[in-house]
């Protein structure tokens, strides 16, 4: 029984000093560990003298589970990493806005609104004419009758026909409404409905702050212009004729 003690400490002391990073290290923990199970033998072994043939057969056969854990070494490693979901396709869209080109790459239909969004806001001041083309298939000329006045009114119109030219539409979970009110560009992007209604008001309240006739929204797949006789005069009005058309 003291020879198989001896090899528990010796394979123990050794699988041990692996978890160091030096030579010096591997002798001072090792030395430490002799110590520490050589003093816990010390006690085994006067602690054997009272034990009966039951108890000393089930202390051998903890000592083999250690022995046989020591000789089998580390468990085996993290299994393989799983496999990264696959990134989405892109579609390159070019064409122009007036006389300013552009070209994006684009996962969906409002990936590209909002890239064509954040290239031009800012720098639409009255246009009537556009082009797209979709993975450089023949260009489609675009053109209104009255006059795109802000970058969410063009850029919605050409995430549309880019729709109707391959790309595909909006992907993922959730809800998404990208457009203009009045002259005032928006883009909402939330969980529920009720996501997009705080957005909505919030950007009412801070951003627009007046009565409207005209909002269009683009859902993703269709660009939908809404007009009203009257008009829209509070953020509750404005933001329902929005979410009627993305829920």
């Amino acid at each position: 029984m003291k020879s198989m003690w001896k090899k528990t400490i010796a394979l123990s002391a050794i699988a041990l000093a692996t978890f160091s990073v030096s030579a010096q290290d591997i002798e001072f923990q090792t030395q430490r560990k002799f110590q520490q199970l050589n003093g816990i033998i010390q006690k085994l072994e006067a602690s054997s003298q009272t034990m009966n043939r039951h108890q000393l057969l089930r202390l051998n056969g903890k000592l083999d589970e250690a022995l046989d854990a020591l000789r089998m070494g580390p468990g085996p490693g993290p299994g393989p990493r799983p496999p990264r979901p696959p990134r989405p396709r892109l579609t390159t869209v070019s064409g122009s806005i007036e006389n300013t080109s552009f070209v994006f790459d684009a996962s969906d239909s409002m990936d590209l609104a909002a890239q064509c969004i954040g290239q031009f806001e800012g720098q639409i001041g009255s246009v009537d004419d556009a082009t797209v083309s979709v993975n450089f298939s023949e260009k489609v000329t675009l053109h209104t009758s009255g006059w795109w006045k802000s970058a969410g009114e063009v850029c919605t119109v050409i995430a549309a026909k880019a729709t109707e030219l391959g790309l595909p539409a909006k992907s993922g979970f959730g809800y998404t409404a990208i457009g203009s009110i009045e002259e005032q560009t928006y883009m909402f992007k939330g969980h529920s409905l009720k996501d997009i209604l705080v957005q909505c008001t919030d950007f009412y309240n801070n951003q627009v702050r007046k009565s409207v006739d005209d909002i269009t929204i683009f859902n993703g797949s269709e660009l939908v212009r809404k007009h009203t006789s009257g008009w829209w005069s509070n953020s509750n009005e404005v933001c329902n004729v929005i979410i009627q058309e993305i829920k």
